[in-house]
């Protein structure tokens, strides 16, 4: 089973809680491959260029099988995979830091309008759903907002006084847009 996240990511956890119950039921081992680069395209496309043996399945989310794909970011296209079952549904999930002067997308709003700058959002890329729905939102009522791709699983966090207060990569966001497993983000949010 080829999922083409990193491991340890909500989808990897969900895909190898499914493999095991594979294995047990088909009797034979089905192994958890992990495949992650360019926002999934990466693994969806061994996936995809896999011999059509049965004997390679991917653990597909609708980014690399959808937004990808519409974003021309996909060497594959719709008709080369066919769904064959939804095993996991993750939500949405916008985080912001424990101090932000805003507590609720509303609260947000008028944040975004009053800033006097852009609110920057923390998310995986152009081509990942969470982004797309961005910019569905912003037009709508956060126009006062700037896509800022983070690397790995970062959250919003402070900036480091012990690097004299100045924003790094991961210190900057204002907020985190993802579609994400609630437990994965658990350390953020209670963290502050």
């Amino acid at each position: 089973m080829i999922v083409p996240w990193p491991a340890g990511v909500g989808t990897d956890a969900a895909a190898r809680v499914l493999s095991q119950a594979m294995s047990k039921r088909l009797k034979v081992p089905v192994q958890v491959i992990n495949k992650p680069g360019a926002g999934a395209v990466t693994g969806t496309n061994e996936f995809v260029k896999a011999k059509p043996d049965g004997y390679t399945i991917g653990s597909i989310n609708i980014g690399p099988a959808v937004t990808q794909i519409i974003a021309g970011n996909a060497p594959y296209g719709f008709a080369d995979m066919e769904p064959i079952g939804i095993y996991n549904v993750l939500p949405f999930i916008v985080m912001a830091k424990a101090d932000a002067p805003f507590k609720s997308m509303k609260d947000l709003a008028a944040f975004a309008k009053q800033a006097g700058r852009e609110v920057i959002l923390g998310n995986f890329g152009p081509g990942a759903v969470p982004t797309q729905t961005r910019h569905v939102v912003s037009i709508r009522r956060l126009r006062n907002m700037r896509n800022d791709r983070h690397r790995g699983n970062p959250g919003p966090s402070r900036s480091r006084p012990d690097r004299g207060g100045e924003s790094h990569e991961q210190d900057h966001h204002d907020l985190l847009f993802e579609i994400q497993d609630p437990v994965a983000r658990l350390g953020h949010l209670t963290r502050g």
